[in-house]
Formats: C-alpha cells, sequence, structure tokens
C-alpha cells in the first residue's frame, strides 16, 4: 500500500513538473518588429500633416476622433467590426462605439458608452476608460517602430488585441489635411489623414475574456479626424444632424480608395471627394465619380437605409457594384443611428476585372 502511495506521489509530481516545463515554453502573443519601409521614420510629413504631432490628441479642437475598421479571420469564422473613439471639448470627455458583425452568421454585436479619455505624449497612448461600465481601450503608436500601433479592448461585449502595421504611408484627400466632413451650411472643414492598408494580427474573444481567445489575422483601416465647433453645435452633436457616405476600399491589387459625399438638408449633394492609392502608395484626387443607389434595407425599426450602389469613376476608370456583406449593421445610440458595416465589391479596375478584399461603408441620414 505504501508503495503503491509512493509512486503515486512520484507520478503526479513528475507530471506537475512536466507541465512546467511545457508552460514555460509555450508561446507567448509577442510580435517581432516589421521590416521597416522607407517613410517609417520620424518625422514624416504628408501635406499638411506631421508625424508624431498629429499622431495624437489635438487639445486645441473641441472634437476629435480615432476609427479602426477591421475583418479579422479566426480559425472558425470571419469578423468585421469597427471600434471609434470620440473626445469631445477641451476636456477629457469621451465616447466609444464599438461593432462586431459574424460575416458567416450575420450576428451583430454592438457596444456605446460614455467615459474619459487622455493621452500620454511620451508613450503614443490613447486611452478610454468607461464611465458606467468596464471598458477600457488603448490604442498605442510607435508601438514596434515609427508608425505601428497596437489596439487594445477591453470590454464586456469583446477583448481584442491587435498589431497594426501600415503597408502604406498616411494619406491625405486633396493632398492636404481637410475633407468637408458636415453639411455646407456648417461650412466646417475636419483635419484628416488614414493609413488606408494595415496588417492586422493578434487574438480575439467574442464576450469578454472568460470565452474562448482565438488567434485573428486580417486587414484593417485607421483614421484620425479633428475639428473645432462653436459650443451650441457641440452641445447638440449627434451622428445623425451631418447626411453623408462615406467609403473605405481596399482592392484585391493592393490599392485603396476613399470617397464620400455629403448632403445639404434639402438632399442635394454639397461636397464631394474620391482618393486613390495605388501599389506603389502615390495618390490621385478628383472629385468626378458617379454613385448610383442599388437597394435599401429596411431595419426592424422601419428605417431604410441604401446598403448597395455602383460606383463609377472616370479616373481611375474604375466601375464597380458595392454590396453589403451583412446588412443587418445598423449602429443604435442616444446620439442618433447610422449603417456602418463591411461590404463586398466585384468590377473593373483599369481595364482589369477586380474585387474587393475588404471595404466599408458608412451611410447616415436617407438621401
Amino acid at each position: 500500500m505504501k508503495k503503491t502511495l509512493f509512486a503515486i506521489i512520484t507520478f503526479l509530481a513528475s507530471a506537475a513538473f512536466t507541465l512546467s516545463l511545457v508552460y514555460l515554453w509555450l508561446p507567448r502573443r509577442q510580435y517581432s518588429a516589421p521590416r521597416a519601409k522607407s517613410w517609417q521614420a520620424y518625422p514624416f510629413t504628408n501635406g499638411e500633416i506631421n508625424f508624431p504631432e498629429d499622431e495624437g490628441l489635438h487639445q486645441e479642437s473641441n472634437l476629435e476622433s480615432w476609427s479602426a475598421n477591421f475583418k479579422l479571420k479566426t480559425d472558425i469564422s470571419w469578423y468585421s467590426g469597427f471600434l471609434t473613439l470620440f473626445k469631445l471639448g477641451k476636456q477629457a470627455n469621451g465616447l466609444l462605439l464599438l461593432s462586431l458583425t459574424d460575416i458567416d452568421s450575420g450576428a451583430n454585436v454592438q457596444k456605446f458608452a460614455e467615459g474619459e479619455i487622455t493621452y500620454d505624449p511620451e508613450n503614443f497612448q490613447l486611452e478610454f476608460r468607461g464611465k458606467d461600465s468596464q471598458d477600457q481601450i488603448k490604442l498605442t503608436g510607435n508601438w514596434l517602430g515609427p508608425l505601428t500601433y497596437q489596439l487594445a479592448c477591453n470590454s464586456p461585449l469583446a477583448t481584442f488585441e491587435l498589431m497594426l502595421n501600415n503597408q502604406k504611408p498616411p494619406l491625405t484627400v486633396n493632398r492636404n489635411k481637410f475633407v468637408p466632413l458636415f453639411i455646407k451650411e456648417m461650412a466646417i472643414n475636419a483635419h484628416y489623414y488614414a493609413f488606408s492598408r494595415q496588417e492586422a494580427s493578434g487574438s480575439l474573444s467574442i464576450g469578454g475574456q472568460s470565452h474562448l481567445i482565438h488567434t485573428v489575422t486580417g486587414t484593417s483601416w485607421l483614421d484620425h479626424q479633428w475639428l473645432n465647433l462653436s459650443d451650441q453645435e457641440l452641445a447638440n452633436f449627434n451622428f445623425v444632424s451631418s447626411p453623408n457616405e462615406w467609403f473605405w476600399l481596399q482592392f484585391d491589387n493592393h490599392t485603396e480608395a476613399v470617397f464620400g459625399q455629403t448632403f445639404n438638408q434639402d438632399g442635394s449633394v454639397a461636397d464631394k471627394y474620391f482618393s486613390f492609392v495605388d501599389e506603389t502608395g502615390n495618390q490621385f484626387e478628383t472629385a468626378e465619380f458617379n454613385l448610383e443607389p442599388l437597394a435599401q434595407w429596411t431595419a426592424p425599426s422601419g428605417k431604410r437605409v441604401t446598403v448597395a450602389y455602383k460606383l463609377t469613376v472616370a479616373e481611375p476608370d474604375l466601375k464597380i457594384i458595392l454590396q453589403p456583406t451583412v446588412e443587418n449593421q445598423l449602429f443604435s445610440s442616444p446620439r442618433g443611428e447610422f449603417w456602418q458595416g463591411a461590404i463586398a465589391g466585384t468590377g473593373s479596375l483599369q481595364g482589369t476585372d477586380h474585387s474587393l478584399n475588404f471595404g466599408v461603408a458608412r451611410i447616415i441620414g436617407n438621401h
């Protein structure tokens, strides 16, 4: 009996030691620094955008946003989504908008939260903490070198940690840092830049840390805007006061486009803009394009939203049909609702058949 007990204890001790060795050698979530491109160095300038100064929070602006759109592949499904942070006022008031869609099942989960937003310039780190929630978001620049980022989200809705490795230098619309953001009558332009193609890799857990953690790879698009509103405009700020259509497109030939239209209150077009980035990062801009509505989707609330379009651009000779991957991607919040989600597209670019690797549309208002 004693020999048997001794054998069991010896076996358990040996097993525990073996497991401890296995644990020590298990791979951790570590990232090696990507090979830097020629433009990935500080200082970096594109038009009137300057890095690292314009990466962080602009204290002089009373409205600022950072938005990441992404498409991620797990071992069981594809997910698309966006995470947007707003800074309201020149203090630390912040908003979080988070949406995730399972492309295969069509299920969508979303979160809106108010909180505090701060920026640590020494560590290139933007942080949001929910006021009445457990949400914590960190966007860290200079993560593995200049113009690389890490996006970390810890929320009851989802937990993820993504490394965002830029494949192209930042684009600016019209080669400066201004883009018409609000309706013409407001005569407001926003400072704007975007990283139009990023490799995304890391981990994702839907439902928070207690749920299954997936290793993910995919693509993302990160943009940053800042501007000043009057006190009254800021007090009345919501997501639907400015009707507009905005699109981010990543093609299968390593080119990208960002374009949009803003509308007057009577439905007429106030401004339109189209920026195209070729394989090498060179930009082309035009306002000459046609966006034809093809189909609408009716939300359970009865709200109708145009979700399918035909885009025609004379230069760079682009014709493409844009359709949602999942129709039910309406984001609802106390500050209004809008449609934002992943889209697919097929057509021709410069005379050759092409499709989208990843696309996003944001539709605000009915036009």
